[in-house]
């Protein structure tokens, strides 16, 4: 067993560096083109979302009427339990529309009409009709069920674009029964489509279908209002880590005021704002998974969304090529810093390297647009550092454990000589590795032990360190010292050679208290003699 263990310990260290290095950029590589969200960490940004240190100012001017749960209960009376008579929407759209409003925007799908109040939804789809500024939500369903549908995508204008000369496909949509509001335009999708662990976090600014193109309804709004919607429809929401963060107001406070003398006031609030109109009441749970939020209110998720397609505070990721380049680059680095780590300094990497990368991350979330996610590259440096950590320590055990060494080398009245050579270091080049990797490349059997604890400074200096050096070939054993002081010796301070003696089988390395005492002779009898040298 220790035979085998020996060879995997004389393995170069640099080698183990450098093999350990390329096999973690091979597997995050695989990983990546198989999968470009796999460098990602999704619970680390999450949390870095949530407890940054600043975020954008939210937008004054966009404004929540919420029918919340004080609003069902204040309403209930007149009009009884959810869903209201439509009039209530309509009286809500044409009294915000006449205070001002850039846009009022529903985050209500109308799929059906309400049989027991059609008075009411004739009077909704007039406002509607009327309505110069109002938005409307599609529902998106599952593409693979577009070509069951019967809904062509020139019949839905606004709400599609032509991108070419493509014949219009059909779309699997659930779209409003009013025809007053297909009839505006204003038009889009408001689906969400979680992440692969169900939290919310990305938004598709629009779809593509055979040549035509399907508008989120931030999107659209974006379109009426010339705002820049960028390149790229796969979006991080920059959410602002507070909700109810965007003002607020109960809808059964507009309903007062579209119904009374005080509502013909002009109220600065409204004026010049997108007003979205939707539900944080739990009851009618529309809410989402959010890196916020578990019970995220789905109309302030809207709202955060065309928050940030307005003022430009979406985040993006990093192009595919460039998260290879990262993480090669950062592998690069660690591989690059660790030849120079003491090991002290190597245990502590296990938590300040990948601390140091995942507070890159954090810091890219407040000064720019691109969310620099190295979280990826901090689970190698954590794997990395932790195996070189572990491997130091056992390797440096392993050659300090002199007993085993020789006894393995012993045989019945076979000669075995020993030799040792004792190096001294100025503190900034102990390198025990180093040392033990010149040693076993020596062809002798060695072992190696350091006066300062596995190369630890002591003082202004380093402690010295020992290599014995065993071997059943006297002239052999002349050579592997011979190779070893020249190795070591543009490095060091001091080198003290012994000389070559035979073991005496009987009387020494018989025991590891035994094998620890010969060792710490050779160091002290070097340093007696390093001493009277500066004497002199």
């Amino acid at each position: 067993m220790f035979r085998l263990t020996r060879k995997l310990a004389s393995v170069s260290y640099t080698y183990v560096r450098w093999v350990l290095l390329l096999l973690i950029g091979l597997i995050a590589s695989l990983q990546l083109w198989h999968d470009p969200l796999a460098s990602n960490n999704p619970t680390s940004y999450d949390q870095m979302v949530k407890n940054r240190l600043w975020t954008p100012a939210t937008d004054s001017k966009i404004i929540i009427v919420d029918i919340d749960e004080a609003s069902l209960s204040q309403l209930n009376a007149e009009f009884g339990r959810w869903p209201w008579p439509r009039e209530t929407l309509a009286a809500a759209l044409e009294w915000l529309e006449s205070k001002g409003t850039q846009a009022v925007v529903f985050d209500i799908l109308f799929s059906d009409l309400d049989a027991t109040h059609p008075n009411s939804d004739q009077a909704f789809a007039q406002a509607v009709a009327q309505s110069r500024s109002s938005y409307f939500p599609i529902l998106r369903l599952n593409p693979d069920n577009d070509g069951l549908s019967q809904i062509r995508a020139d019949q839905l204008q606004g709400f599609v674009t032509a991108l070419g000369n493509a014949p219009p496909p059909t779309l699997a949509v659930v779209p409003p029964v009013f025809e007053s509001i297909i009839q505006t335009g204003r038009l889009g999708y408001h689906n969400i489509y979680p992440d692969k662990d169900g939290i919310n976090r990305h938004y598709d600014l629009w779809q593509d279908k055979d040549g035509w193109r399907m508008w989120s309804l931030p999107a659209r709004i974006a379109h009426s209002f010339d705002w820049d919607k960028g390149e790229k429809t796969h979006v991080l929401i920059n959410f602002n880590p507070a909700l109810g963060a965007y003002q607020t107001v109960p809808f059964h406070e507009i309903w007062r005021l579209s119904q009374s003398r005080a509502g013909m006031a002009t109220d600065p609030r409204f004026d010049g704002a997108i007003v979205l109109i939707g539900s944080t009441a739990s009851s009618l749970f529309d809410v989402k998974a959010t890196p916020i939020s578990p019970i995220h209110p789905g109309v302030d998720v809207l709202a955060n969304v065309i928050d940030n397609l307005k003022n430009q505070h979406f985040v993006y990721e990093l192009p595919l090529s460039v998260k290879f380049i990262t993480i090669w680059l950062c592998l690069g680095l660690m591989g690059l810093a660790s030849i120079h780590m003491k090991t002290q300094i190597l245990r502590w990497s296990v938590l300040l390297i990948p601390s140091v990368l995942l507070g890159v991350s954090f810091l890219s979330l407040h000064i720019g647009r691109w969310f620099i996610d190295l979280s990826g590259s901090a689970s190698h440096a954590l794997l990395f550092f932790t195996v070189m950590s572990v491997y130091n320590n056992w390797r440096l055990s392993h050659f300090a454990n002199v007993y085993p060494m020789v006894t393995a080398q012993k045989t019945e009245n076979a000669p075995l000589y020993k030799a040792a050579v004792v190096t001294h270091y100025e503190a900034d080049q102990v390198n025990p590795q180093r040392l033990i990797t010149h040693a076993a490349a020596t062809g002798a059997h060695v072992a190696v032990v350091h006066a300062g604890f596995y190369g630890e400074v002591i003082g202004d200096k380093s402690g010295a360190s020992c290599v014995l050096l065993v071997h059943p070939n006297e002239a052999a054993l002349h050579r592997a010292m011979k190779h070893l002081v020249a190795a070591e010796s543009p490095i060091a301070m001091h080198s003290h050679v012994s000389e070559i003696s035979s073991i005496a089988h009987n009387t020494e390395f018989t025991s590891s208290d035994d094998s620890a005492q010969i060792m710490w002779r050779y160091i002290a009898n070097a340093l007696i003699q390093w001493e009277n040298h500066q004497k002199q």
